[in-house]
């Protein structure tokens, strides 16, 4: 099942929505986890992306990492936003299928 079937044609989180969340979310994550894979060359997909809260969390912390950023909502795709020098694809897909 979609998560448009799911949840409805309109299964948009709007990007204020993500934006509110997001000074919750970066205090509920571990900087000592962050800082133990810092300096490598990491290719990370970001699943469920929205728009890119863990990127702007993470891409600082890790360094030269490379993102892929993955969603099945375009209207968060086109609303992420990373860090200036952060390297990120997008990938518009539907993990339910």
């Amino acid at each position: 099942m979609s998560a448009t079937e799911r949840w409805g044609a309109s299964s948009s989180r709007s990007p204020s929505h993500s934006a509110l969340r997001e000074s919750a979310d970066a205090a509920a994550r571990s900087e000592a986890l962050a800082s133990a894979f810092a300096g490598k060359a990491w290719l990370i997909i970001d699943l469920a992306t929205g728009t890119g809260g863990n990127i702007r969390y993470l891409a600082p912390r890790l360094g030269g990492a490379r993102w892929v950023a993955a969603d099945h909502d375009p209207v968060l795709l086109a609303a992420l936003r990373s860090p200036a020098g952060t390297s990120v694809s997008t990938l518009q897909l539907d993990l339910a299928r």
